[in-house]
């Protein structure tokens, strides 16, 4: 088992003030490094959607030396595009799973990339008349 910074008290970063967002991740990290011997050097944003943290975030989390972080976007991980931007590895997308047998195999499967893939078509398609 492994164990990553999350932030103290689990707050929607972006609504805080710059002093709180600060001590949400650096002290996160100092305490989980105080207590297991191995922790993972990610962050990982609580909510963690688009618009939940900012240059901000990613700055303090850069500063501290810590390697990236994960959102809560849904997506694959392409090492292509996490490099085609300074902050790519700070704002990894991630997949959630339920915990059951058939949300596990619907992701594995593709079933999941197709959904979305369904979904952006049809906002485009809406965009554009």
């Amino acid at each position: 088992m492994t164990f990553g910074p999350h932030t103290l008290t689990h707050p929607v970063l972006s609504t805080t003030s710059d002093e709180q967002s600060e001590r949400e991740i650096t002290e996160s990290w100092r305490r989980l490094s105080g207590e297991v011997s191995r922790p993972v050097p990610v962050f990982c944003y609580p909510a963690g959607r688009l618009g939940d943290f900012g240059d901000r975030e990613i700055a303090t989390i850069r500063r501290m030396g810590l390697l990236g972080a994960v959102s809560a976007q849904p997506g694959n991980v392409r090492l292509r595009r996490l490099g085609d931007s300074a902050d790519g590895w700070y704002a990894v997308p991630r997949r959630g799973y339920q915990g059951t047998l058939p949300d596990v195999l619907q992701c594995v499967a593709g079933v999941e990339d197709l959904k979305m893939s369904i979904r952006r078509w049809f906002r485009t398609a809406s965009a554009s008349g």
